[in-house]
């Protein structure tokens, strides 16, 4: 039946050809004799066509036009458009990816959702129908709570029937350039989800040492900076970041080791803190900085 479709419409292929960026521009059909679903470029259908395959077939999405829910934030981070001037009101915040089918199909829901889950004034804009990205503003450098997004991902699922795919991306500043941040951390949560398809949930750190063996030396030194936000150009900081994690996280051994004095110490660990927001307590986090400054730190 392709076949005969492609004849009157070149562009149809089977839905589960499409990629996530592609539904954007096609118009789905289901049926029972079509159990896969096919899908043809919207700008190749007329009204009459639409209204003809619609006899036969279930149209998957009645409205053509996709509503971003936020044309400012899309057009920065989904096109190639100016750093929207919102962004500058958050000091640090954090990006979080959620990835699913049906997802811009119950937007309404899910925002209601995700905004009491996080109590947060949260910003958010679909980049696809499928790709939902939230920024959660930090209140404070201090605040080292830890978002569960397994908990989210199991109240979505059990609330609104989603199947969603979750990552949760490093602390972010103001003054960092948010749009390259946003491309590492999309590519991080693709290879997480190549590398571990029944996982649901990722976090940003603790992917790295996965992750990084598949990229060429170019991106991973990208990656590198990436983690460190912009504190790898801090020689010393790494290095007193790095002798850190061979004493075990102790902090007096540390110390001695470095021939400097407790409150030194610190005061780095503490400037690691601010700009990433990892917690060295948490040995996923330090597991995967370790590997990645013992393998690129120059």
């Amino acid at each position: 039946m392709l076949n005969t479709l492609k004849y009157l419409f070149p562009s149809a292929v089977y839905e589960n050809e499409l990629t996530a960026a592609e539904r954007e521009f096609f118009t789905i059909f289901h049926s029972h004799r079509f159990p896969g679903g096919f899908a043809v470029k919207t700008k190749e259908l007329s009204e009459r066509d639409r209204q003809l395959l619609s006899l036969s077939f279930d149209l998957q999405h009645k409205e053509t036009h996709f509503q971003s829910g936020n044309p400012e934030w899309f057009a920065y981070f989904a096109e190639d458009s100016g750093r929207p001037d919102s962004l500058s009101q958050y000091p640090s915040f954090r990006l979080y990816y959620l990835e699913g089918r049906k997802l811009y199909d119950n937007q309404s829901d899910l925002g209601e959702t995700v905004q009491l889950y996080f109590n947060e004034p949260i910003r958010s804009v679909f980049i696809t129908r499928e790709l939902l990205l939230v920024l959660v503003p930090e209140q404070s450098s201090d605040d080292s709570s830890l978002f569960d997004a397994g908990e989210l991902a199991g109240i979505l699922a059990a609330d609104l029937l989603l199947d969603v795919f979750i990552y949760s991306g490093r602390r972010v500043h103001a003054e960092e350039n948010v749009k390259e941040i946003f491309k590492q951390e999309k590519r991080l949560f693709e290879l997480s989800r190549s590398l571990f398809p029944k996982e649901r949930t990722f976090q940003g750190y603790e992917m790295l040492p996965f992750v990084l063996p598949l990229l060429e030396e170019k991106q991973q030194q990208a990656l590198y900076h990436y983690a460190l936000a912009g504190l790898g150009k801090e020689s010393e900081l790494v290095e007193t970041l790095y002798h850190f994690f061979l004493c075990n996280l102790n902090r007096s051994l540390t110390a001695k080791v470095l021939h400097m004095h407790r409150n030194t110490l610190q005061y780095r660990l503490d400037k690691v803190f601010e700009r990433t927001g990892i917690d060295m307590k948490q040995f996923p986090n330090a597991s995967a900085l370790y590997v990645l400054i013992r393998k690129l730190k120059r």
